[in-house]
C-alpha cells in the first residue's frame, strides 16, 4: 500500500531539497558522505537512481533502514528518490519482458532467526510481501554461499529463498536486472520493487545442503489489495487529496504517532496541500488521536475541524458532517448519551441532504445512532436503525465486506439484551461466517464473535433450551479490538464488557 500511495505524491524540487538537508543534518560530521551528499545535489538525473541505490552509501542505508524499520516519516522524506528509484525499476523490467522470457528463478541467501522461521512456516501457502526493495541473484550458487557463510550471530539458520517469476501472467510484480549498474555486477543481482508479494509455497529443510529451503512464487494479489483500499479511499472521500490517503493509511495500519507527525508536518512545512484540505488534516489528527484513546484531544481537534468548514463563505456543509459526527462519537463514549445523538442526527440530516437516505455516509451515522439507542435501552428502535443500515450495506458493498460483518454483530447484540437468544445466535453466525472470509483466523474480531457464540450458547445449556446447540470452545481476546477498517469498537479488557458494546464508526 505505501508504494501505491507513495508513487502518487508530488515529486519536485522541493521534495529534494527536503531530503538533501535530511541527509546532511543526519550525516554532519562524516565527510565522506557529506561529499557524496554533495555530489548527489549537483549532478544527480532521475535516471540515475539505480546507480546512485547500489552505491551502497548513504540513500541506500537510510532508505533501507527505514523500510526496515517502517519509520513512514523518514520514507515520506525520501520520496523523491524512492519515486525515482521505482520508476527505473519499471523502465528495465520492461526490458526484461520485450526479450521473451517467461519463466525466472531468483535466489536470495540470508541468515534468519528461528522466530522468523518459525512465523513463515506458520504461513506456508499464505502471501508474504517484502517490506523494502528486495535483493536476489541469478546465481543459486552465490545465494547458497550468502547462505551458508560464517557468522557470529548465535541462533540462526542458513536460508535460501528460490523465487519463481512468471513474467507473461504477473503485472505487479516489478523487478530488473541491474549487474550493468552495479560495482558487484559478478553478483548478478535482480532487484524487486516495494512491495513485491509472493506465495509462500514450501518451507523444506534440506539436509544436502545444509540449510533451509523456501520456495516462493511472485503473486500479483498483494497490488490487488492495496489499489482497493486506495480507490476505496478516494471513492469515499471524493475530493481528498493523496497525501490525506497516505496519512490515513497510517491511522489504518495503527501507526498513530506516525500519522500525527506526518500531519503536522504538512501543517507546519507548507506542503502543496489545498487550503480545504487544512480543515480535513485537523479532522485526521482528531481521529488519530481518538484511536490512541485521547479522547480530549480528538475533541479539540475536531472542534477545530468543524469550525475551519463551517465558518467560511460558503460553509462546507457536506464535509462538516464528518468531524461533526466524530464529535458526537467522543461524547458518546464519554457517556453523554443525549448530546451525542443530538449531533449525530444533525449530521445525518447533513448527509441524507447531501447524499440521499439510501447512501454509505448515511449509514455509518446511522450505525451511531444504533449504538446510542442500544446504550440507553430502547432496542427497538436500535433495531430499526441497524435493519436500516443493513439494507443500505447491502445494495452498495460487495457480497462480503467488513462493515455488513459488523452491523451482523450489531444486530446481535440487540437481540441478546432482548434475551432473544435464538435470533442473537443467528446474526452473531452470520457476522462470523463473513468475517472468516475477510479477516485472518486469529484476528481479534473473530476471536471476539466466538466467545459471543459461546456465551450465548452456555446461556442457552442452562435456560435448559431443548434444542441442541453445539458449544464453541472460548478463546482469548487481545486487549485493543479494533478492525481494519477504522471500524473502531470501544475498548475492553473483559469479555463481558465487549460483547455488550455496538461498534462504533470514526470518520476520517
Amino acid at each position: 500500500m505505501f508504494k501505491d500511495v507513495i508513487l502518487r505524491l508530488p515529486r519536485d524540487n522541493r521534495s529534494k531539497q527536503q531530503m538533501i538537508e535530511f541527509c546532511q543534518h543526519y550525516y554532519r560530521g562524516n565527510q565522506k558522505e557529506l561529499k557524496l551528499i554533495d555530489e548527489f545535489k549537483m549532478n544527480y538525473q532521475s535516471n540515475m537512481a539505480i546507480k546512485w541505490y547500489t552505491k551502497e552509501t548513504f540513500l541506500y542505508k537510510i532508505i533501507n533502514k527505514s523500510l526496515r524499520t517502517e519509520d513512514i516519516e523518514q520514507l515520506h522524506i525520501f520520496r523523491f528518490f524512492i519515486v525515482d528509484l521505482s520508476f527505473n525499476l519499471v523502465v528495465e523490467y520492461r526490458k526484461l519482458k520485450d526479450k521473451g522470457e517467461k519463466i525466472v528463478m531468483l535466489y536470495r541467501g540470508q541468515k534468519m532467526e528461528e522466530e522468523e522461521l518459525k512465523n513463515l512456516k506458520q504461513n506456508e501457502h499464505n502471501l508474504i510481501s517484502t517490506n523494502g526493495f528486495l535483493s536476489t541473484s541469478r546465481s543459486k550458487q552465490l545465494a547458497i554461499k550468502f547462505a551458508t557463510k560464517s557468522t557470529t550471530r548465535t541462533n540462526v539458520f542458513p536460508v535460501l529463498y528460490e523465487i519463481e517469476c512468471n513474467i507473461q501472467k504477473t503485472e505487479s510484480i516489478i523487478f530488473a536486472d541491474i549487474a550493468q549498474f552495479s560495482d558487484y555486477a559478478d553478483e548478478l543481482e535482480v532487484l524487486f520493487d516495494l512491495g513485491s508479494t509472493f506465495e509462500i509455497i514450501s518451507i523444506n529443510e534440506d539436509k544436502h545442503l545444509n540449510l533451509w529451503l523456501i520456495k516462493l512464487k511472485a503473486s500479483d494479489k498483494g497490488s490487488k489489495i492495496a489499489k482497493e483500499y486506495v480507490e476505496l479511499n478516494r471513492k469515499e472521500e471524493e475530493e481528498t487529496s493523496i497525501e490525506l490517503i497516505f496519512g490515513k493509511l497510517l491511522i489504518d495500519m495503527g501507526q498513530y504517532d506516525q500519522s500525527l507527525k506526518y500531519f503536522q508536518s504538512l501543517l507546519l512545512n507548507n506542503d502543496p496541500v489545498q487550503n480545504q484540505d487544512i480543515a480535513r488534516i485537523n479532522n485526521l489528527i482528531g481521529s488519530a488521536y481518538h484511536s490512541k484513546g485521547d479522547l480530549e484531544k480528538a475533541l479539540e481537534y475536531y472542534e477545530h475541524a468543524y469550525d475551519l468548514m463551517i465558518n467560511v463563505k460558503p460553509k462546507r456543509l457536506k464535509d462538516s458532517a464528518r468531524p461533526l459526527t466524530n464529535i458526537g462519537l467522543v461524547y458518546h463514549q464519554k457517556g453523554q448519551y443525549d448530546r451525542a445523538l443530538k449531533l449525530y442526527l444533525k449530521a445525518m440530516e447533513i448527509f441524507e441532504t447531501c447524499y440521499g437516505k439510501e447512501h454509505l455516509k448515511t449509514a455509518k451515522t446511522l450505525t451511531n445512532i444504533g449504538s446510542i439507542y442500544t446504550e440507553i435501552g430502547e432496542y427497538q428502535r436500535a433495531l430499526q436503525y441497524y435493519e436500516n443500515v443493513l439494507k443500505i450495506q447491502q445494495r452498495f458493498l460487495p457480497l462480503y465486506h467488513i462493515d455488513i460483518a459488523m452491523t451482523w454483530n450489531n444486530i446481535a447484540v440487540v437481540y441478546e439484551k432482548l434475551n432473544n437468544l435464538d435470533r442473537a445466535l443467528k446474526y452473531y453466525q452470520e457476522s462470523l461466517n463473513m468475517k472468516q472470509k475477510l479477516l485472518p483466523p486469529d484476528h481479534q474480531d473473530i476471536i471476539s464473535t466466538r466467545n459471543n457464540i459461546a456465551n450465548i450458547n452456555d446461556r442457552m445449556h442452562q435456560l435448559q433450551i431443548t434444542t441442541p446447540v453445539t458449544t464453541m470452545p472460548k478463546f482469548g481476546v487481545r486487549n485493543k479490538l479494533q478492525d481494519s477498517l477504522s471500524t473502531a469498537a470501544i475498548d475492553s479488557s473483559e469479555l463481558d464488557s465487549i460483547k455488550k458494546k455496538c461498534l462504533l464508526i470514526i470518520l476520517g
